[in-house]
């Protein structure tokens, strides 16, 4: 017997640390037992704490009664083949607290009708209080990363205005005034309008980011020519490449097409060619279109004889605002939006970007198109 009671005392003191409290259930009766520390969790007095669930709807909170009763209900009429509820219950205080229920039958008759049940209570609040927080914390979060990006989609837009204003006039007054212009005012004609269209690659890549995180960035698919596209890149890219840096397409002698958005295709593309110029001093950059067997593009891959890229500079590079270091910015110039943008559109294409890279030997940009034999395989466009 007194070890009896000592196992009791044990499991008693093993419950009340972990602020669990057991109940019983007689379902024929109504009659509900509750052990110690189960009143004075909500500040009541042990001795005349009414245990009936009379009381506990007095006690709970009116937004709670009815579905935690069906809860219990279903429960004792073995819909359920357990019972799990969170409600509210009034202190001694008038304050809400958060009571977490479980419980299970212990014992049924012998035609299955249930004659017990048990099961434990905890007082959850603070763990419901700090969900609430968090769940207020995240709604914040996201209402001002809305108004960043409609802040920065708004900017964009209105520097886009006088910009290409200036980068316009810039090129009439190049074309009608160019002869009677001195050699160092033409000069001064195009570094204003090299540096004016500069900046509005950077704020286009401003309002790029600014819809993909809004979610307004607008993907339109069609087939597009993929061999005619890397060839017009690759000559616009040769005359911008460093002296004795070779440009490369390699592509195989047949036409090719994907299904794509070909603005943002081509957008993702030569960002991956870009930065490959940027960061290629000697040797060659090439853009290879790898096929299936049958023909069929299955990625794009943009190679390049630069800096390369450590791996743990390798694990950001795709996050927004990242580069491969501090010293990349001041020495190359860029805002470290691009790669987050092109992978952002690829997967919105359903093609994946991915980088190997080897500081001193080279990096690989790699654009996972179109799976062989896929439903979204492209074809060539019918003749009529």
């Amino acid at each position: 017997m007194e070890a009896a009671v000592t196992r009791e005392q044990r499991l008693q003191s093993a419950l009340d640390g972990a602020g669990q409290f057991v109940w019983d259930y007689d379902c024929v009766t109504g009659v509900v037992y509750r052990s110690a520390g189960w009143s004075t969790m909500l500040g009541y007095e042990e001795a005349p704490f009414d245990s009936s669930l009379a009381h506990w709807a007095e006690i709970a909170h009116p937004d709670d009664q009815k579905i935690t009763y069906e809860s219990f209900r279903d429960f004792l009429e073995g819909k359920s083949e357990s019972h799990h509820a969170e409600y509210r219950l009034r202190d001694a205080t008038g304050a809400w607290r958060w009571i977490e229920s479980k419980g299970r039958i212990v014992e049924r008759a012998a035609d299955g009708r249930p004659l017990r049940a048990a099961g434990t209570s905890a007082d959850v609040t603070d763990r419901k209080n700090a969900a609430a927080a968090l769940e207020l914390a995240k709604q914040e979060a996201e209402r001002a990363s809305r108004a960043k990006s409609e802040f920065l989609e708004t900017m964009s837009h209105e520097l886009r205005t006088p910009l290409n204003s200036i980068i316009g006039f810039a090129n009439v007054l190049k074309r009608n005034r160019s002869k009677s212009l001195e050699a160092s005012d033409l000069t001064y004609l195009d570094r204003i309008r090299e540096n004016g269209v500069a900046l509005l690659r950077l704020i286009d890549d401003v309002l790029d980011i600014a819809k993909i995180e809004a979610g307004r960035m607008e993907i339109t698919m069609s087939t597009v020519r993929l061999d005619a596209m890397i060839r017009d890149l690759k000559a616009q890219c040769e005359r911008q490449a460093r002296p004795g840096v070779q440009v490369i397409a390699e592509l195989p002698g047949h036409s090719l097409y994907v299904r794509a958005d070909e603005l943002r295709l081509r957008q993702i593309v030569l960002n991956q060619l870009s930065n490959a110029i940027k960061f290629t001093e000697s040797g060659s950059i090439t853009a290879a279109v790898v096929c299936s067997p049958t023909g069929e593009p299955l990625r794009i891959e943009v190679r390049d004889t630069g800096i390369g890229i450590s791996p743990e500079r390798a694990a950001r590079i795709f996050e927004t605002f990242e580069q491969a270091d501090t010293g990349t910015a001041r020495l190359y110039g860029g805002t470290g939006l691009g790669l987050a943008i092109s992978r952002a559109l690829c997967e919105q294409m359903g093609f994946t970007l991915t980088m190997t890279s080897e500081v001193g030997v080279g990096s690989t940009f790699t654009i996972g198109m179109t799976e062989p034999g896929s439903a979204t395989a492209a074809q060539p466009p019918q003749s009529r």
